[in-house]
């Protein structure tokens, strides 16, 4: 009796045995040596790979755009500085004007998808706008003919002209370079004076266009740049008034309708502590057709070359 009982009990803790094994589940031997996190571990070491993960990506979004393009470009800037450049305008067969002008550019631009610092992300939107304008001033020779036909030339004839430009394009920066396509809306005004002479007068020329460009930027080498632009205007409307009550007849407005215009500059530049410095040869172009007729005059066709130099500061 107590050998069968005692039997009855191993077999009872057998069981229980092997289910308390059962319960715990089968062991098995670490394949490797990493040691057992806390939960505190775990959660710390998640955020870290995650940290990780954002610089990488954020590393790779602000590739397309490097910290010294960047820096140069500028979110908000503004431009003045002198301009030199030679002046013709030519009615062929009829007349023409030539000689130095001297005169000052300056504009603001913004780009405020640019971030205040290189490390910080910009904008998704990547669009320029600008204002800019001109003054130059002149002294022209004059050599054409009189009505009748017969030769005359003046010298030193004081001219003088302002521009003034809205301008806006989208942005496409590609790491050390950026493209930027514009277009806008741009007004040109010439006033040139003979009425000093006895056979002389003043004529006003007024121009409003549409200018269709496309600009560059790029890294040299360390604090160095350089850009080209290319531009065609595109001639809306334009007025030429002959203030011949100087000669003791009628002032005349003779509308203008066809004509285009064309630009082209290149630039080198150099980066400063406060300001940057650009120097930037140019050519501007415009070829006129002839006008409207007005009270039997009429504004020959004819053609102006602009062809000198800017030395701007950035800032």
């Amino acid at each position: 009796m107590i050998v069968k009982l005692s039997g009855t009990v191993l077999v009872v803790l057998s069981v229980v045995a092997i289910l308390s094994t059962g319960c715990a589940g089968p062991s098995y031997e670490s394949l490797d040596d990493s040691p057992v996190l806390t939960e505190e571990q775990e959660w710390a070491a998640l955020l870290e790979d995650s940290s990780a993960l954002a610089a990488s990506a954020s590393e790779d979004s602000s590739a397309f755009l490097s910290p010294a393009l960047m820096d140069e470009l500028r979110g908000q800037a503004w431009h003045i500085g002198p301009e030199v450049y030679y002046f013709k305008y030519k009615e062929p067969s009829v007349m023409e004007d030539t000689g130095m002008f001297y005169g000052l550019t300056f504009g603001f631009t913004s780009r405020d998808w640019l971030p205040a610092f290189p490390e910080e992300q910009p904008w998704e939107s990547k669009w320029m706008g600008r204002v800019e304008g001109r003054f130059a001033y002149g002294r022209v020779d004059y050599d054409g003919a009189l009505m009748d036909g017969t030769p005359y030339t003046v010298g030193g004839i004081d001219d003088f002209v302002w521009e003034l430009r809205l301008l806006l394009g989208p942005d496409f920066p590609n790491h050390n370079s950026m493209i930027t396509p514009f277009t806008g809306i741009a007004y040109r005004y010439l006033n040139d004076d003979t009425s000093f002479d006895p056979a002389g007068y003043e004529r006003e020329s007024n121009y409003l266009y549409i200018p269709l460009g496309l600009e560059t930027l790029a890294q040299l080498n360390q604090g160095w740049f350089w850009g080209a632009s290319v531009e065609f205007d595109f001639f809306l409307w334009g007025k030429q008034t002959s203030h011949l009550s100087d000669v003791g007849s009628s002032d005349v407005d003779n509308r203008q309708n066809n004509g285009y215009g064309a630009r082209a500059s290149v630039k080198l530049q150099k980066k400063g502590d406060k300001a940057d410095l650009i120097i930037e040869p140019f050519i501007r172009y415009w070829d006129i057709g002839q006008s409207e007729v007005e009270m039997g005059v009429v504004e020959p066709k004819n053609y102006t070359v602009e062809a000198g130099i800017q030395f701007v500061l950035v800032f």
